[in-house]
């Protein structure tokens, strides 16, 4: 019984991915309009000023899942715009797609993050 209660949430924890690094891209740059003077606060501070905005745009994103599910998941198989019914509809027609997917971007993000970065040559 625990399957439909996280299909039910899983769109909005997908979009609170994209919305947290909106949200932190947004908070650097006023981060950085900030005068000196206000910017001059604690680490702590600033570790809770960060964890406060991913808890508040994860809230809101899974808060939101009615409203992102159909304008996401709508088509011409899943009428309903439901996750549970796209996913047995994609299911169908391609297997593992999804799946696919996921792990293929998950592969890009590591390559991304870990190798990229040292293949640059950035001096400060």
């Amino acid at each position: 019984m625990i399957a439909p209660a996280l299909a039910d949430v899983v769109p909005g924890a997908i979009a609170s991915v994209f919305a947290i690094a909106l949200v932190g891209v947004a908070a650097g740059g006023v981060w950085y309009l900030l005068p000196q003077q206000k910017r001059a606060i604690g680490s702590g501070t600033r570790l809770l000023i960060a964890a406060a905005l991913v808890a508040l745009t994860a809230w809101a994103c899974i808060a939101l899942t009615p409203a992102i599910e159909p304008r996401v998941l709508l088509e011409r198989g899943n009428p309903s715009g439901k996750f549970a019914r796209w996913m047995r509809f994609r299911r169908a027609r391609r297997p593992a797609s999804v799946c696919s997917a996921v792990a293929l971007f998950s592969v890009g993000a590591a390559i991304g993050i870990a190798v990229v970065p040292r293949l640059l040559p950035l001096r400060t």
